[in-house]
């Protein structure tokens, strides 16, 4: 009877620690698998996710904001790859920047819209519309077409990559 209970102990224990093992997996996976399935961009397996933010309410109206780490030589070798090369280099056009980053905290808010890098120098950045996954040309954020929007953008500087989709 004592050997049983032992048993039975120690299958629930590996059962736990299998599902938290896979749980904190998989979210990290999930968070690195976003950028591939929207845009494209496949990072290496060993990015670290430096923050993740998302909240949606029940309409699907919200935000998602990860941003990725990875090395310099990774990062050389994304830009080398071509991956990039239908993104604009940065900075973003001033009259894009300023208006973009008060929607966005307004859609977020101000801790947020500070973590994106409006005011980089050296990278490239990429807005597309969330649902058909074009490219938005317009300088006019406030435009229907800035309602439901991935920016996607590369710091060279800091070898982040930032990837912000909202849907309004």
């Amino acid at each position: 009877m004592r050997n049983k209970k032992l048993i039975i102990f120690g299958l629930i224990v590996v059962l736990i620690l299998a599902a938290l093992f896979y749980g904190s997996f998989y979210k990290k996976n999930k968070e690195v698998e976003w950028l591939y399935d929207r845009l494209g961009v496949q990072l290496p397996k060993e990015t670290r996710i430096w923050f993740s933010d998302e909240s949606y309410g029940a309409l699907g109206d919200g935000y998602r904001l990860y941003i990725y780490q990875i090395s310099s030589e990774e990062m050389e070798e994304l830009t080398k790859r071509g991956t990039l090369n239908n993104w604009s280099k940065l900075p973003l056009p001033t009259e894009l920047s300023e208006p973009l980053f008060e929607k966005i905290k307004g859609i977020t808010n101000e801790e947020i819209a500070n973590l994106l890098p409006f005011k980089g120098t050296k990278g490239y950045y990429t807005i597309r519309n969330n649902r058909t996954n074009s490219l938005i040309m317009s300088r006019d954020v406030y435009d229907f077409s800035y309602n439901n929007v991935i920016i996607s953008m590369t710091n060279l500087e800091n070898n982040r990559i930032y990837f912000l989709s909202y849907d309004m």
